[in-house]
């Protein structure tokens, strides 16, 4: 985040808060907590009350508002004093017993699931699977190539493991067909959209 020229960085924890800012000298100036349903229970640190209050980004990295205290999802406000949606989701789901109702928030289960978008709660071992697929991008060195070859190995490898993500949250259980349908589609979507910018070839670890 850049406020008034100056640049702070983001503190996450597993579950993707925002508990805390660091400026450029690595020094945390704000620290944020957070109820289980991510109500604001407390700014801290010595910008606090100026670039504590003014970044826009706290639970879940939700966008908040501080005059409603409503999170925005892309597609719909979350109210954490409500631990409900302000608005309902078009689609019902009929693979949960909470699935018809429209305005609950990560199936009544926030510790365990996280809702990226507004349009459907995952587990928190469905969003890393779903991370792996960029990670593992980290673990070799790539040479950026134009050949449709090279291009075609790039997308099958995460063709692969979008694959493979699907079947393992179908063997971990505890989501609904349409959650495991949409991390395996985001997988699959950032091997297209990586591979049709860049060709890319891999290299053996170091």
């Amino acid at each position: 985040m850049i406020l008034n020229n100056v640049e702070y960085a983001y503190v996450r924890n597993a579950q993707n808060d925002i508990v805390g800012l660091i400026n450029s000298a690595g020094i945390q100036v704000v620290s944020y907590t957070y109820s289980t349903w991510g109500e604001v229970l407390s700014i801290t640190g010595s910008l606090a009350s100026s670039v504590g209050q003014k970044n826009p980004y706290r639970y879940r990295g939700y966008r908040y508002d501080s005059e409603t205290q409503l999170y925005y999802l892309q597609s719909r406000y979350y109210n954490p004093q409500w631990g409900r949606f302000v608005n309902a989701y078009q689609i019902i789901s009929e693979n949960h017993i909470l699935g018809t109702n429209l305005l609950t928030y990560c199936l009544n289960n926030p510790i365990n699931m996280i809702d990226i978008d507004g349009r459907e709660a995952m587990t928190l071992t469905a969003l890393s699977l779903y991370a792996l697929g960029t990670l593992v991008t980290g673990m070799y060195g790539f040479a950026v190539m134009s050949t449709p070859q090279a291009q075609r190995v790039f997308n099958n490898l995460f063709k692969e493991i979008s694959t493979n993500i699907s079947h393992g949250l179908q063997v971990l259980g505890g989501m609904t067909i349409g959650a495991i349908s949409l991390a395996s589609s985001k997988a699959n979507a950032i091997a297209k959209s990586i591979g049709n910018s860049f060709a890319r070839t891999i290299n053996t670890p170091k």
